[in-house]
């Protein structure tokens, strides 16, 4: 048995358990600390060790396992993921607290204790469907105590977005209950009251959070009030040059229209968010002295473009965006010129802190995915220069897994970069995976841990990269939401299981966008949409990507002799470990930067850069 375990079935009292949150609670509420659950759990499992007393040392057990579960809100199905008991120094899982304590734990929750481990308790006793006639009373005490401590982190420490934590998790809870449940009719009254208190001028953006908390609640009692709400915020962002603020409340004010079926003033609203688009675009050609200026305002006029083609009678507009477009994308590749720096991972490590130090989360985001990325015709280059060495022409290299088994060698390679011969081919993308090892050592993910620091980032927050993107079909955007999300804050093993299919769709999508077919037709009539095997190797992406990102894909998700990850994920081939090692974290990457690029229109004027640098 683990010496994290605790022994189950011994006598615990609520007396016993209310007997050590007394005595915690007057040592961690005395503290500066904002959010009190991790030094509860700290105090608790601290003490645990010192006793010998079997009792109190399995009372504070529980109480500081409790205490240290991780709470995903971003997960509702599945909210409790375990925890990590530091004075123990191990993990445990939500399975590893015995059921038997539960009843224990259900009266505890009636004294008068601490509203974050009331929260916390009551939440839990309810994930775990322990005795399911008193869940809703459980689901009241949690929602409760979550509503207090959203008034508290907001009005005692002016922290919205740790309060804003406690009033999501109290939403998903309500809406299992069901919308005419007592305990949701008070939260949505709640809601209600905090967004009149917002000024309009809402630099933070906490009413579109609120107001998405009311949409998900399915609450539209007052849902013309609060159009009209999104709308004076949404033209107070526009005066203040706040473009992205105003986008969302445009949006906003079109959902609220939505849900009373007015169908008329939704359009209009989302023509406001397509004129938004082409407002953020005039300014952006307006600052002379910032480029990428052209590049920036292409990138926006795309975006109303995809805005536009959803509405009925938009038909005039659109087109008139559309030769706007061109218009930009011509003059944007003069913006464009290679820049050639040497690379110093330990220089770019101890810089990051001062490059991302006053960026708002969208400006470091854009920084994060310019970073460059391997040069095919640089490593072929690399490559058959090593090949003139006399002692390499008497040699063969064989590639091995985690495990020692031989994936790949260079005999009878396939030729598929063009001209080039099979070693070659196996070589550059051996070398393209050293290279990427670097960039993510050394830039990436520093970058990545820099941005996490400084914006604590929640999914609603990535919404400026996924909606409004014609690489991303909407039916899609909350799986590349959560994706993306989960890279940001280092769970690659869920961000990539999610990602890589869906990117798989997305160059579906875009081949089919530029009438190249993307289905596969075998005997009697099936029909088989092509894999990302299939996909990376139609020359015609080449041409849409550009050489130097479909190199870099190929690489890094279907051959043997680069990284393989997409085969290796879809068989089973990979270890836990594994899903944390460069090549996962630069492919959450790419998957982010081709979003971005094709968002902003990017890619076009890429390629077209780089043929021009290589002409002259």
């Amino acid at each position: 048995m683990r010496c994290l375990m605790i022994e189950p079935n011994l006598p615990l009292t609520k007396e016993l358990l209310f007997k050590q949150v007394e005595k915690k609670q007057h040592q961690v509420e005395n503290t500066s600390h904002i959010e009190l659950l991790p030094y509860f759990a700290l105090n608790f499992l601290s003490s645990s060790l010192e006793t010998e007393n079997s009792l109190d040392r399995a009372s504070l057990k529980l109480l500081g396992m409790i205490s240290s579960l991780r709470l995903e809100i971003e997960d509702p199905i599945s909210p409790y993921k375990g925890g990590f008991l530091v004075c123990y120094l191990e993990k445990f899982r939500i399975e590893d607290i015995p059921d038997s304590y539960l009843s224990v734990l259900a009266e505890l929750i009636f004294e008068p204790i601490h509203l974050e481990l009331k929260a916390r308790i009551a939440d839990f006793l309810r994930v775990k469907r322990y005795n399911p006639k008193e869940s809703f009373k459980f689901a009241e005490i949690s929602v409760r105590a979550y509503v207090d401590l959203f008034e508290h982190f907001k009005d005692t420490n002016n922290n919205w977005l740790l309060s804003i934590r406690q009033i999501s998790r109290a939403t998903q809870i309500a809406i299992e209950l069901g919308r005419n449940s007592k305990i949701t009719v008070f939260l949505v009254h709640r809601i209600e009251d905090e967004i009149y208190k917002i000024k309009i001028e809402d630099q933070e953006r906490y009413t579109e959070r609120l107001m998405r908390l009311l949409l998900q609640l399915r609450s539209n009692e007052k849902a013309e009030e609060f159009a009209i709400i999104a709308e004076k915020i949404a033209s107070t962002a526009e005066l203040n040059s706040n473009w992205s603020a105003a986008k969302v409340y445009w949006k906003l004010g079109a959902d609220w229209y939505q849900t009373i079926n007015n169908a008329e003033k939704a359009l209009e609203f989302k023509l406001f968010v397509a004129e938004t688009y082409y407002k953020h675009a005039k300014e952006a050609i307006a600052q002379k002295d910032r480029i990428p200026r052209y590049m920036m305002a292409a990138g926006y006029i795309q975006s109303a473009i995809e805005v536009l083609k959803n509405i009925p009678g938009a038909k005039q507009r659109l087109i008139e965006l559309q030769i706007k477009l061109m218009e930009y994308q011509k003059l944007s590749v003069a913006e464009l010129v290679p820049i050639s720096v040497p690379f110093d991972p330990s220089r770019y490590q101890t810089e990051v802190k001062e490059t991302f130090e006053n960026k708002s989360l969208d400006e470091a985001i854009q920084y994060l995915i310019s970073f460059p990325i391997p040069r095919k015709k640089e490593l072929i280059s690399v490559v058959k220069e090593e090949m003139n060495h006399f002692l390499k022409t008497l040699s063969s290299n064989s590639y091995i897994n985690s495990d020692g088994k031989i994936i790949a060698n260079d005999k009878n390679k396939k030729n598929i970069l063009g001209q080039t011969d099979g070693e070659d081919v196996t070589q550059a993308y051996y070398y393209a995976k050293a290279n990427r090892q670097l960039l993510i050592t050394g830039t990436i993910e520093p970058a990545r841990r820099q941005i996490l620091c400084n914006h604590p980032i929640l999914m609603s927050d990535l919404l400026f990269i996924v909606e409004d993107n014609p690489f991303i079909e909407q039916a899609r955007v909350f799986a590349y939401l959560k994706g993306l999300h989960a890279g940001f804050h280092g769970d690659f093993i869920t961000s990539i299981h999610l990602l890589i299919p869906q990117f798989e769709h997305s160059l579906r999508l875009l081949l089919e966008h530029n009438d190249i077919l993307a289905t596969s037709f075998k005997p009697g009539g099936i029909q088989e949409e092509k894999n990302l095997n299939s996909i990376l190797s139609i020359g015609e992406l080449n041409n849409i990507l550009g050489e130097d990102i479909v190199f870099d894909l190929q690489g890094l998700f279907i051959e043997r002799t680069g990284s393989n990850l997409r085969n290796r994920i879809a068989h089973g081939l990979m270890k836990d470990n594994e899903f944390f090692q460069s090549d996962v974290i630069y492919a959450w990457w790419i998957i982010l930067k081709v979003c971005f690029l094709i968002k902003l229109n990017f890619i076009q004027s890429y390629n077209e850069n780089n043929l021009n640098s290589e002409e002259h």
